[in-house]
């Protein structure tokens, strides 16, 4: 995975097309949360790109560190760390995350606690501009053959979603009342390529960088909340709002018609899993009204 994960990094940089633009001039360091993970995998060739200098900070170590990056270990969720990681830098794209369902306790420091004392520390030093990494499952409860889009009300499916439908809470509060621009990514299932993905519910590492340059450059941008998927022909997820911007996201090679053949094959005896946006993280500890038979759903198509 991360040999495809380099390789794919490399041939995107070497593209004119997509190669990333510097930053505006007083946007010298960034702060990357969670640099240890599957995701800042996947960003961090882009934006050493775009910074001359990447800070990076994890409870575990971060492997493979460029002349440009520096290290930080440490647990966001105690008192005054936060304050020390974001101390001299211009921007925030926070990563850091328990990015499964767990007992609630864990997610409780980790996408809570963690998550408020960075923003708090951000207002106090003065950072203005924070990427936060949301989830599709904060919509998870939507049947696949239903429409919505970013300004449709929430529908987590499990209690990592509330964590991060906490934190999209806790960054419109910043944005607002102290005057931070923040852009909330909501990402799907982030994979090199569509085959690797869950139906219907592929993020391509090239759509993610688009949309961290948008809430991290963009002058027009306040608050915005946009969702990390590609785009599926007939699919009833409405295009991203991020189009406003400039934004053009992935085609998806596949239908939604054949996103939900797949479903029903992933899950063959889980009818929650094969008919939700969320798939497992539905299903999982689901004990609600039995659904209505995956064959009833329609294609859009």
């Amino acid at each position: 995975m991360m040999r495809r994960m380099i390789t794919w990094a490399a041939s995107f940089l070497r593209s004119p097309l997509t190669r990333a633009a510097a930053p505006p001039a007083r946007l010298r360091t960034l702060l990357v949360t969670g640099a240890a993970g599957h995701v800042a995998s996947c960003l961090r060739p882009g934006l050493r790109e775009m910074f001359p200098r990447l800070r990076l900070v994890d409870i575990r170590p971060v492997a493979n560190l460029a002349p440009v990056e520096e290290f930080m270990r440490a647990d966001l969720s105690a008192p005054g760390v936060a304050e020390r990681a974001v101390a001299g830098v211009d921007a925030i794209v926070h990563l850091a995350a328990v990015a499964k369902e767990a007992p609630f306790e864990m997610l409780h420091d980790a996408n809570i606690i963690a998550t408020y004392n960075l923003f708090e520390a951000a207002r106090r030093q003065g950072v203005r501009r924070i990427v936060f990494t949301s989830t599709m499952h904060v919509m998870g409860f939507y049947r696949r053959d239903e429409p919505f889009d970013e300004q449709s009300p929430l529908r987590p499916d499990s209690r990592y979603a509330v964590s991060k439908a906490f934190g999209e809470a806790l960054a419109r509060l910043y944005a607002d009342k102290h005057g931070l621009r923040v852009v909330c990514l909501r990402i799907g299932h982030l994979m090199p390529t569509e085959d690797e993905a869950e139906p219907g519910n592929w993020a391509s590492p090239e759509d993610l960088l688009s949309l961290v340059r948008i809430g991290l450059e963009h002058p027009d941008l306040r608050f915005e909340v946009f969702h990390v998927i590609a785009n599926y022909e007939g699919a009833p997820v409405r295009m991203s709002s991020a189009t406003r911007y400039g934004f053009v996201p992935r085609r998806a090679t596949e239908t939604f018609a054949r996103t939900l053949a797949r479903a029903r094959s992933a899950w063959p005896s889980d009818s929650v899993a094969q008919m939700s946006q969320g798939a497992t993280f539905a299903s999982a500890e689901y004990s609600g009204a039995p659904h209505e038979s995956p064959v009833d759903l329609k294609t859009n198509s």
